[in-house]
């Protein structure tokens, strides 16, 4: 064992064990210490003890690595424990073209009969600790959509480690576990939380990236400048209406979706669409297009109740 490492699992096993429920902790330490480990072994212990599961979320693949990497050596001491790695979906994908539509693809064709054989989980379980990886080459192996795997894996796994998408991202959570109640109780890690401020700020504000404009560029013809004669002969109309009908498209995309935690979670009075327990006013100070009590400490707008724990 490393210097506190010790005294991090002690604050840790004091947490989860507090009545009438576990609470939050939050632990800064520099690197080196250890921490990963000092978090997943009495947090794997107490998961077994209650019929827990474990979501781990990082906000780099590498990071995803070491966790991996912590939990064979927990399962070399003879602890019992499985566990699956989450990809993107597009890093998965085996299809030259991503259609994640059965009628198209024949990955998830060939997967969908495979939700009855329960003995075929059962089978891959064994390998205990499956990364992104392993789940890809048993998708190439079976001719099977490794994503859809992986999810089906995640449901019958002790440990399931990903991005933060798959927890707090509103278009992409994981729905299963997240918007529907769960006989279970699930612990949530959320590794190098400094970087989640960032990211929940990426989720709810929604923006048109460069990306997009490429897109659109490529469905205006090669000469999207009329003349005037081709103006007068109502030519605008076949020019403009497909980029105006892909904005719209967007723009519809960037709506927040039903039941989001924005919608749910509303404040009285708030404006649809804005973020709960931010108030439709800024504050006095508030730099334009910041939203109010969402910025660092050292933020104008910022306000000190406005911290949370996690």
């Amino acid at each position: 064992q490393r210097p506190h490492q010790n005294l991090l699992i002690e604050y840790l096993a004091e947490a989860l064990i507090h009545e009438p429920a576990p609470r939050p902790l939050l632990a800064s330490a520099p690197t080196g210490i250890g921490k990963t480990a000092a978090v997943l072994w009495p947090l794997l212990k107490h998961a077994a003890a209650v019929g827990g599961k474990i979501f781990y979320v990082t906000a780099k693949t590498s990071q995803q690595a070491i966790v991996e990497d912590t939990l064979e050596r927990c399962r070399t001491r003879k602890f019992p424990l499985t566990s699956v790695t989450l990809a993107a979906k597009e890093k998965m994908c085996l299809a030259e073209e991503q259609v994640c539509d059965r009628r198209y693809c024949p990955f998830l064709r060939n997967f969908l009969p495979l939700l009855r054989e329960e003995s075929f989980f059962e089978e891959l379980l064994k390998k205990v600790i499956l990364t992104a990886k392993a789940v890809i080459a048993v998708g190439t192996e079976h001719g099977i959509c490794p994503f859809e795997l992986a999810l089906s894996l995640a449901e019958r796994t002790e440990v399931v480690v990903g991005d933060y998408n798959y927890v707090f991202d509103p278009r992409v959570r994981l729905q299963r576990f997240f918007d529907t109640p769960q006989s279970a109780p699930f612990f949530l890690v959320v590794d190098e939380a400094h970087n989640l401020y960032q990211r929940s700020r990426e989720y709810y504000s929604p923006g048109f990236t460069e990306s997009w404009f490429r897109e659109l560029g490529t469905l205006a013809p090669s000469s999207a400048v009329l003349t005037l004669e081709e103006e007068e002969a109502g030519k605008t109309a076949a020019v403009l209406h497909p980029l105006f009908d892909r904005l719209r498209q967007h723009l519809l995309e960037l709506r927040p979706q039903e039941g989001t935690l924005a919608q749910k979670e509303a404040v009285p009075g708030a404006r649809p669409g804005t973020l709960p327990g931010v108030r439709p006013d800024p504050l006095p100070g508030a730099r334009s297009g910041t939203f109010p009590g969402t910025g660092p400490p050292d933020d104008p707008g910022f306000e000190a109740e406005s911290k949370f724990t996690i």
